[in-house]
């Protein structure tokens, strides 16, 4: 619980407390404040990608992660299977302009 605390700034903070914890129907979930820290407990983000935090997934094994360390909170889509900051693929340069767009995401 202490890494996700850590995590939340005010801007990613804003953006998780709008949500609902419940799926899209393209399948994106993107999790509710309450569930961030069991989430990035059971996928271990602490240990295998530092400086992110988890906020949602796919419902088919992807996860979406913000980097908390930039101030831009750029966010990515990663292989919960297989997490390592080279495969990290962009989604967005900021948190706000993948909000802004609809917050969408790759098939």
């Amino acid at each position: 619980q202490k890494h996700t605390t850590l995590m939340l700034t005010s801007s990613i903070l804003a953006f998780v407390e709008q949500k609902t914890g419940a799926p899209r129907d393209d399948g994106l979930l993107l999790y509710e404040k309450d569930d961030l820290s069991e989430r990035n407990q059971t996928f271990e983000i602490g240990m295998y990608l530092p400086n992110h935090l988890l906020i949602g997934d796919d419902s088919g094994g992807r996860g979406v992660l913000v980097h908390c360390s930039n101030a831009n909170h750029p966010v990515y889509l990663c292989d919960l299977g297989a997490m390592d900051e080279d495969d990290l693929c962009l989604l967005a340069e900021s948190l706000d302009q993948w909000f802004a767009s609809g917050c969408p995401i790759p098939r």
